[in-house]
Formats: structure tokens, sequence, C-alpha cells
């Protein structure tokens, strides 16, 4: 079974497993798209996801929403994707 805690690119510890480090390895512009509710990917969690991307990373924060904005928000999630990838 894969669990989110086993899943670290990183270069710290989460933990549960030591970072892989390869989140140097990320090249490209990543959106980071968090809803205001998600119950499992806290504000913290996704603050350091952005700041282990750095300047590569757009952080996005959809109201209504919880774990799966694509889901409970679908137009809000196309229309940040669209504008995303339109760049």
């Amino acid at each position: 079974m894969i669990l989110i805690h086993n899943f670290n690119i990183s270069d710290e510890s989460n933990g549960v497993l030591d970072g892989n480090g390869l989140v140097k390895r990320i090249t490209i512009p990543v959106l980071v798209i968090r809803g205001d509710s998600d119950m499992i990917v806290t504000q913290e969690m996704a603050d350091e996801t952005v700041r282990a991307i750095s300047a590569k990373a757009q952080f996005q924060v959809v109201a209504g929403s919880g774990h799966a904005v694509f889901i409970d928000k679908p137009g809000d999630f196309m229309s940040m994707f669209e504008a995303f990838v339109g760049k």
C-alpha cells in the first residue's frame, strides 16, 4: 500500500521517510492548487511544497473546495489550469 507520507521528494525527512532529493530535478513551472477546506493537505504542507519547488511554483487556493478541487469546483479548476498551461 502506498500512503501519502511514503512519498517524499524533498531533501528532508518527513518523520516517516527520508527525502530522495528529486525536487531539485523539477525544472518546469508547477501549478500547486489547494482547496481551502482540504482536510488532507494543510496550508502548511502546501506552503512547504511551494517553498521546495521555489520560483517555479505558482500557488492557487480555491474557496469552497476540499482535497479534490477538480471534482468540487471543476470550472474553477479548469480556468486555473487553462490559464497556467496557456503560458
